[in-house]
């Protein structure tokens, strides 16, 4: 288990000399906690500290006294230290918030106290808020309508249908749009970035389990949800619609409740893609300044992404994008107590994911070992599932 002992009022001070929350950031990786700390100040929080392992409490216990909340960074790796780390501060701080970011909270939910909150690590950009959440000591989280920025184009031949449904949904704080046949909805589709789709099964050109299909076509990010509406009980009817795309079946005759809270549930479902797009591309953009080699790898163990360091380091001229990992880097087991390595080979990336033993090198350079760290970020995303992080 790793601890550091610090001198009171001093290593935990804040970086920035503010009247704000003096937060501590406590995470071993300098990239993931340059990154927390980029989250923060980006959300208006200023004193800020970080550093890479636990302190040891009650050595440190004074220099908590200046502390407001704690960030962890957690892995399958330190769960027994977060856990004791927890139970030790709740012995003489007690009232300071914690927030753990992991991807596996399971082992940490019974730890008495609990934390805070938890996050996983594709969510961080939600950071700042619930740590704002936590410091308020509120009930629970703040909540936006979830009609809020949600765009629907709703489908119907009848006209008094579309006018009913458009109204409600306007008076719920939706926008949309209307349609009477497949021929206007697509020309609408193409033109502007739907978030939610309601179709009418029935329409004078064709029928909606084929519109929930070229809907779905012209989706290029994946974002469009797709609801059949239909005064029809058929389960063929419903089956065509969600072998074509739909996600949600709708019935003309159900409760005006019932009917907006579908709604509302598929625009969660909408925010939450959007936060996890946002976050990815927040990722992305801190990490293209920082110092360290750091690729990202798709599904298919192909680069999908690299930041500047990795191309001055590798060279300019290589060919990254797209390459297998197979071709760019080499995987090596560090031997405890000795200096031998023991090539890594055909092992999936999932099985290599917070292993500390891990070094690899360049295809380009195999004399250069670099100490190799990997975490996954998203196993639903196809573009960027792994990085790794090189130093």
């Amino acid at each position: 288990m790793a601890y550091c002992t610090m001198r009171a009022n001093q290593d935990l001070r804040p970086d920035v000399k503010t009247s704000q929350p003096n937060i501590l950031i406590i995470e071993k990786s300098a990239t993931f906690s340059q990154l927390l700390k980029q989250t923060l100040l980006a959300g208006g929080m200023k004193s800020l500290r970080a550093i890479p392992r636990f302190p040891a409490l009650p050595k440190s216990r004074k220099a908590f006294d200046k502390v407001n909340a704690v960030v962890i960074g957690s892995n399958a790796n330190n769960t027994a230290a977060v856990t004791a780390f927890l139970r030790q501060l709740s012995q003489s701080h007690k009232h300071i918030p914690v927030i753990v970011i992991t991807d596996n909270p399971k082992g940490l939910r019974s730890v008495d106290p609990s934390p805070a909150g938890f996050l996983n690590w594709s969510d961080f950009s939600r950071l700042p808020a619930m740590l704002e959440q936590a410091l308020q000591n509120d009930s629970g989280p703040g909540t936006r309508p979830e009609s809020e920025s949600i765009r629907i184009l709703f489908v119907d031949d009848s006209y008094s249908v579309r006018f009913a449904y458009q109204k409600m949904l306007l008076e719920n704080g939706y926008a949309v749009d209307v349609a009477r046949n497949a021929l206007e909805a697509l020309k609408l589709a193409k033109k502007n970035p739907y978030d939610l789709a309601i179709v009418d099964y029935y329409l004078p050109d064709t029928n909606g389990d084929k519109l929930c299909s070229l809907l779905r076509q012209l989706d290029k990010n994946g974002h469009l949800q797709i609801a059949l509406l239909t005064a029809t009980y058929r389960d063929d009817v419903i089956k065509s619609a969600l072998e074509s795309g739909a996600i949600e079946c709708m019935f003309k005759n159900e409760a005006k409740e019932l009917f907006l809270a579908r709604i509302a549930s598929l625009a969660r479902h909408v925010k939450a893609q959007k936060g996890l797009l946002q976050s990815k591309q927040e990722l992305l953009h801190v990490l293209q300044s920082v110092h360290d080699v750091i690729l990202g790898v798709n599904p298919d163990n192909r680069i999908a992404f690299f930041n500047k360091h990795a191309k001055k380091v590798i060279g300019e001229n290589t060919r990254l994008l797209g390459q297998p990992l197979s071709k760019v880097l080499s995987f090596y087991d560090k031997e405890p107590n000795s200096s031998h390595l023991s090539p890594v080979n055909g092992t999936r990336l999932d099985k290599l994911v917070d292993r500390d033993s891990l070094v690899c090198s360049f295809a380009t350079d195999a004399d250069t070992l670099y100490d190799c760290n990997m975490t996954r970020i998203d196993k639903n995303n196809e573009q960027v599932e792994f990085l790794i992080i090189l130093r």
